[in-house]
């Protein structure tokens, strides 16, 4: 007597119920599985989907062995991935009559879906489907009970994505104007309704403090990338300024003709005097209040200031301009200037009187 015949004798005292499959996904990949013999494992299938795919499956069953009288037994037919886990639905009963060790085995066959959630994960995923709700008519005998299950693997993927990600910078905004060694952190995020975001870094960390140490234009970055390697790039500027402290009284009018010296201290965030050789504070032009001038020409008194820049004066550890007031007209003026090539705080001005 043979292996395969002696296997059969011994399997008397109980029918074992086969359970493989044949899963053909919509994208026409397929896994052929037939089990004809009892405990066979079944070779693995797979199919490839992204979040809110499907894929129909065929499940194939086979009941080899004795059975005395007639049994019923369920399968789930659909199967929906969630969370990392498989839920079935959708069952179809199957009856089996009465069977001898030697009949051929009896096969069934039924078609269903396998779905991935929407909000699933991607990552690789096991499929295992077997009879359930098993029932026998005899009391006695030889009865019908569950064999092998076959197993399916589902990869998910990041759904297709050709939109990079979205990025919003709130602090600091475009354009903005700081103080010098103003605190100032950092806002940004970014997003992307694809496949989401991998990567989303500016020149500093979320909530860190940007470069505000030095007078001037700066720039700050933010790149992002998604999980489908898709990337974008947003870039503002801010800049960096001085507070103004006047050294003199704004309100004591100077008659016409006559030279004003405008003394002046840089200040930074904190108040802090950071007058110095090394910043390049220039007048640019004068406007007189109530007027629509653009700014005209400043001058100086007997050349005290050189290219219209102020002089650095290390007794007053600030600056100072020998305005003269030589052709003006009663009245109040303001002198636009730069710091370094950049305005100074629009909260601080320099302004004189003329009578």
């Amino acid at each position: 007597m043979n292996h395969f015949h002696a296997g059969l004798l011994r399997g008397v005292a109980g029918l074992l119920l086969v359970l493989c499959l044949s899963l053909v996904p919509l994208a026409a990949l397929a896994s052929s599985v037939d089990t004809a013999v009892v405990d066979t494992t079944a070779p693995m299938g797979s199919v490839t989907l992204a979040p809110g795919g499907s894929a129909s499956i065929t499940i194939n069953l086979s009941v080899t062995g004795r059975q005395d009288g007639t049994a019923t037994f369920k399968v789930n037919r659909d199967w929906t991935l969630s969370g990392g886990t498989f839920t079935g639905s959708n069952p179809l009963t199957f009856t089996v009559g009465p069977r001898v060790a030697g009949d051929p085995a009896t096969t069934f066959s039924t078609s269903g879906t396998v779905t991935v959630a929407a909000s699933q994960a991607a990552g690789v995923f096991t499929l295992a489907i077997g009879a359930f709700d098993i029932t026998n008519t005899n009391s006695t005998g030889a009865k019908l009970s569950a064999g092998a299950s076959s197993s399916y693997e589902v990869t998910v993927v990041p759904p297709a994505d050709t939109t990079p990600p979205t990025i919003t910078v709130t602090s600091p905004t475009d354009n903005g104007v700081y103080l010098l060694n103003q605190p100032v952190k950092a806002g940004y995020s970014c997003e992307d309704t694809g496949s989401g975001v991998a990567q989303c870094e500016g020149t500093v960390a979320n909530g860190a403090s940007i470069d505000t140490g030095s007078v001037g234009t700066h720039t700050f970055t933010v790149n992002a990338k998604d999980n489908a390697g898709n990337t974008s790039t947003k870039s503002v500027t801010y800049i960096v300024t001085c507070g103004i402290k006047l050294l003199y009284d704004p309100t004591k009018a100077a008659k016409a003709g006559s030279t004003i010296p405008i003394k002046i201290q840089l200040v930074d965030a904190n108040g802090t005097n950071v007058s110095s050789s090394a910043m390049t504070v220039k007048a640019i032009g004068i406007t007189k209040s109530g007027e629509d001038s653009s700014g005209d020409t400043m001058e100086d008194s007997g050349n005290a200031n050189p290219d219209s820049n102020f002089r650095y004066d290390p007794t007053l550890q600030g600056y100072i301009y020998n305005l003269s007031t030589k052709g003006l007209s009663t009245g109040t003026y303001t002198v636009t200037i730069t710091i370094n090539g950049v305005a100074p705080s629009p909260a601080g001005s320099v302004q004189f009187g003329v009578k």
